[in-house]
């Protein structure tokens, strides 16, 4: 009977399993933004369009760095959406100018985002030449971002990286090159299966 019982469960959950295939088959926006869902999906266009960057670049980040968590906190402290380093936090406060006066806001989503955007933005100015592909200009964002401005000017003037998305592996930090291919995965799911996040 027991055996019975768990042929029939089989039988069901198979039978539930094929028709959502079939329900879908065609449809992979439906699949895709379910399997890689996008969350503050206005704020990143916001400040995203503020601040003049590709947005999948903001979502892909927050993406690996807290997986759309608000409230996390790394053991070195990082916080939020972007984790955001406490001295580099304050000292975008300070080059912003916006009055924020409680730690406690670098949890708020807006807040985190719009930090998080504006400093990518700053990254871009320094670092991304003005003609380079999108997976170059990707890669240069996300090794400055993981690695900090210092060690990426380092590893560009020393000639250790040549700044493209093809020579990541000469990257020295495993974790940096690690980082780097998983901002590009998502980067490249976000625009295949979250099309709401392009700019006007």
């Amino acid at each position: 009977m027991n055996a019975l019982k768990r042929g029939g469960s089989f039988a069901l959950w198979s039978g539930v399993f094929v028709f959502l295939v079939v329900a879908l088959y065609g449809h992979d926006h439906i699949w895709g933004e379910w399997v890689y869902p996008v969350r503050y999906k206005t704020l990143i266009v916001r400040y995203a369009t503020q601040y003049d960057i590709d947005p999948y670049i903001v979502a892909a980040i927050i993406r690996v760095e807290s997986n759309f968590q608000a409230k996390k906190t790394s053991s070195k402290g990082a916080m939020g959406l972007m984790q955001l380093m406490p001295p580099t936090a304050q000292w975008m406060r300070s080059q912003q100018r916006i009055q924020e006066s409680e730690p406690k806001n670098w949890y708020d989503e807006a807040t985190n985002i719009q930090y998080g955007t504006w400093y990518i933005r700053l990254l871009t100015d320094q670092f991304v030449p003005l003609e380079v592909s999108v997976l170059d200009r990707l890669a240069i964002l996300a090794v400055a971002y993981n690695a900090g401005p210092g060690k990426t000017a380092q590893w560009l003037q020393q000639g250790l990286w040549n700044g493209t998305m093809a020579d990541i592996r000469r990257i020295p930090y495993g974790e940096t090159r690690h980082y780097v291919e998983r901002v590009r995965y998502y980067y490249q799911k976000f625009r295949e299966y979250a099309p709401h996040l392009r700019t006007p």
